[in-house]
């Protein structure tokens, strides 16, 4: 397992129980969705 892997999976495992989980997965979020605008 790659580090850039296991940091994208990271936040998705601790979604599901902290809070502190929601903030890089809003992060990678707003990264997709302004990648889609260009």
């Amino acid at each position: 397992m790659s580090t850039s892997e296991f940091q994208s999976a990271r936040p998705l495992r601790e979604a599901q129980g902290s809070p502190q989980g929601r903030v890089p997965l809003a992060f990678l979020l707003v990264r997709f969705l302004s990648r889609e605008r260009k």
